[in-house]
């Protein structure tokens, strides 16, 4: 069945990869209403999600971010399927850079870099434009997906800008090989961790305890890595800004937590500019401290 389903959608993500970009916004806004109007898609964990992250606003105001958030999934669909044939020099007219000379100064001390990133605007594009911001190699971490002829397909058309692709399972033992070399790790820090809360640690986000991945922090440690956090920005549809923003280039002066704190923090004050960018519809706070 998944073979069938694969093939059966594969002739679709061909047809959205030649098409000119403004005629793929329009079967984006036909995703939107599908996706808002009609599936309703996950629509009652993102209304938790946003009430619990925003108390403060009304039921009106609440309703324009759910919007927002269904027209962004449809935007990074039908933009993940024009990678198929998007080459490194368009790309980066679309995905700008403010300062890659953050990450190129600490290369040139053989430091490693690690690059945290949220599921905020086209996350899958971030990484490919974290990858052209330096000669040394760099190394994004991603969760294999259930069906495994989508998991190679999409495999594939990420790497727009060359980079090594690396199952979460296997990031430590890619990892060994970089012990006194430049590196840069692209990881996107704000997915839910398994049930027995392992790796993890309890941090504040939107007001809330929230168990958070603390994989940034120990890699940090054990390695003596920068971490980063990228704020990206979309400026208009199908174009990006991102600006790296320093989170800590001492960890080993840092107490257990400080270091997935900081970059959590910086996190919610992104999401807090255009919180429709960010990926509501998992859910983030299914843990309390008290079980």
């Amino acid at each position: 069945m998944q073979a069938i389903g694969f093939y059966l959608l594969l002739p679709f993500i061909y047809l959205i990869a030649i098409l000119p970009y403004w005629l793929i916004y329009r079967i984006s806004d036909f995703i939107y209403f599908l996706l808002f109007r009609v599936i309703k898609y996950r629509r009652k964990v993102i209304l938790e999600n946003l009430t619990k992250a925003f108390p403060e606003k009304t039921p009106s105001e609440v309703k324009l971010i759910l919007s927002d958030c269904y027209q962004n999934i449809a935007d990074i669909l039908v933009e993940e399927f024009k990678m198929i044939f998007l080459t490194e020099r368009n790309f980066k007219k679309r995905f700008k850079v403010d300062n890659p000379e953050l990450i190129e100064r600490y290369h040139s001390l053989n430091r490693g870099v690690i690059v945290i990133t949220g599921h905020y605007c086209h996350y899958e594009w971030a990484a490919s434009a974290i990858a052209g911001c330096s000669k040394a190699d760099t190394i994004a971490i991603y969760r294999p997906l259930k069906n495994p002829y989508f998991d190679r397909f999409i495999f594939k058309i990420r790497l727009i800008i060359p980079y090594k692709l690396t199952p979460d399972y296997n990031t430590f033992k890619v990892l060994k090989k970089y012990q006194n070399e430049a590196f840069t790790l692209n990881l996107i820090a704000d997915q839910s961790p398994p049930k027995d809360g392992k790796g993890a640690v309890w941090v504040t986000f939107f007001g809330r305890k929230t168990l958070t991945y603390q994989g940034a922090e120990m890699i940090a440690k054990k390695w003596n890595a920068v971490v980063v956090f990228a704020h990206v920005r979309r400026e208009k549809r199908g174009y990006y800004t991102m600006t790296f923003d320093l989170v800590c280039d001492e960890p080993e002066s840092t107490l257990d937590g400080d270091i997935t704190q900081m970059h959590s923090s910086k996190l919610e004050t992104l999401i807090r500019e255009k919180p429709g960018n960010w990926l509501w519809s998992h859910k983030r706070w299914k843990k309390s401290p008290i079980n």
